[in-house]
Order: structure tokens, then C-alpha cells, then sequence
């Protein structure tokens, strides 16, 4: 119960962006729960390290975060192979894996991973599943950073039409997967099509979230460089000088 408790709290610093109190929490809770399950496939064991990798990742600390992810996916690849669990709970383990090289610019292994998922969940879930939306969305994302985003844009129309469905055209999961889309149609010279898919994200995160929230600063500086790309220099300057002012 103290673990858990521990770790609720980290995840509601975490929530809040308070990335120091979630890791002073997690180096709390993570020693009692491997003294708790000293099992090599314990999927709770395995969660907590992961929740501490996830707070890692998230406060910078990405070579740390790759460690404690490959671990977990280690705890949770033994309670497959003992069958107290399926195969589509490692891809919760590639996609967190995933999210940490690539941002450590490993964009060959990141892609690796985030395939792995979503050979996974395709095979487990239904189509139109957000999980699979999300896996496409992180191949997507990963190809166009390896230069093959003419590869990533059928994943990323189907990410899109998926989280359409699901969560509507105004919330930020759809919003974010029109910002992939729109950057491997950049990636590929289609800089009018990625406009229109930035200008959609920017309306709906406009909404969502509140005014000069740092969530919009990326979608700012990609839809500056594709009106750049677009000959739209003046319109592209205010967009960056916006992006800076919140950044500030």
C-alpha cells in the first residue's frame, strides 16, 4: 500500500509537469517493490520501474530512462515467456522504449520498437483501436525523422481517420496525429497539404489548451517552416516570433 501510494503520487506530480517530486518519489518507491517482488516477471515490479523510466525520460534524463525501460521490458518478456501474461503487454514496454531513443535521435532502433508495438496490437486489438492509432503515429513519426516519410503517410491517414473516430475532431489526440501527418507531407515536399493539416492541430490546441501553452510551441515552429516552404515569409515570421514570446 505505501508503494502504491508513493507511486500515485509520483504520477500526479508527473501529470503536473513537477518532474523532481515524481523522481524523489519513484527513488522511493522502486527499492521497496523489487525487495517486495523479487520475481524476475513481476508485471507490477515491472510498472513501477517503468512509471520511475517515464519520469525519467520526461525531466531529461534519457539515458537513465532507456535503462530502466530496457529493464522492464526485460521483467515483462520473462512473464511472457512463463505465460502469466500475452505478448501485447510488451508493446506498452517497446512504445515507452520507443519514445526514449528517439529522443535520444536513434531514430533506427526507436522505429524498431514502435514496429514491434504495432505488429502487436494490430494483432491483438481491433483496427480502429486508439492504441493502434498511437503505435502508427510513433512508426510515422519515426520514419519521416529517417527520411522515409513517404513511408509514414499511409500510417499517419490512418492514425488520423482512427482518432477521429474515437475521440472526435476537437480533442488533442487528433490534433497531434494531423501534426505527424503533416510532418511527413513536409518531408515529401507537400508543404500546402501539411499547412492545412497545421492549421487544423494550431485551431483545436487554440481550444484545448490554455493561451501560450508550451504543448503549442512545436506545432508553431513546424507550421512556420511550412509557410516558409510555402513562400508565406511574413505570415511565417509572426507564427515563430509567437512561438519564441511563449517559449520566453
Amino acid at each position: 500500500l505505501y508503494v502504491r501510494a508513493l507511486t500515485a503520487m509520483a504520477a500526479l506530480h508527473q501529470a503536473r509537469s513537477n518532474y523532481d517530486d515524481a523522481r524523489q518519489l519513484y527513488e522511493k518507491a522502486v527499492p521497496i517493490a523489487r525487495n517486495i517482488h523479487e520475481s524476475g516477471s513481476s508485471l507490477w515490479l515491472a510498472g513501477n520501474i517503468a512509471g520511475y523510466a517515464e519520469t525519467l525520460r520526461k525531466s531529461g534524463d534519457l539515458p537513465q530512462a532507456e535503462l530502466h525501460h530496457r529493464e522492464a521490458l526485460a521483467i515483462r518478456t520473462r512473464a511472457v515467456e512463463e505465460k502469466s501474461c500475452t505478448e501485447l503487454e510488451l508493446a506498452v514496454s517497446y512504445t515507452q522504449l520507443g519514445c526514449t531513443l528517439a529522443g535520444m535521435h536513434k531514430h533506427n532502433e526507436a522505429y524498431q520498437q514502435h514496429h514491434r508495438a504495432l505488429g502487436l496490437r494490430y494483432r491483438y486489438l481491433d483496427f480502429s483501436h486508439g492504441l493502434v492509432s498511437e503505435s502508427m503515429n510513433y512508426c510515422a513519426e519515426s520514419l519521416c525523422a529517417l527520411g522515409r516519410g513517404v513511408e509514414g503517410i499511409p500510417l499517419a491517414l490512418h492514425a488520423v481517420e482512427i482518432r477521429k473516430t474515437i475521440f472526435g475532431t476537437t480533442h488533442p489526440a487528433y490534433a497531434h496525429a494531423l501534426s505527424i501527418l503533416a510532418s511527413c507531407y513536409q518531408s515529401v515536399g507537400r508543404s500546402f497539404d501539411a499547412r492545412d493539416c497545421l492549421e487544423k492541430c494550431l485551431e483545436i490546441c487554440e481550444v484545448a489548451f490554455q493561451r501560450n501553452h508550451a504543448n503549442i510551441i512545436p506545432n508553431l515552429m513546424n507550421y512556420g517552416n511550412v509557410l516558409r516552404s510555402t513562400g508565406d515569409l511574413k505570415k511565417a515570421r509572426s507564427v515563430y516570433q509567437r512561438a519564441i514570446a511563449i517559449h520566453q
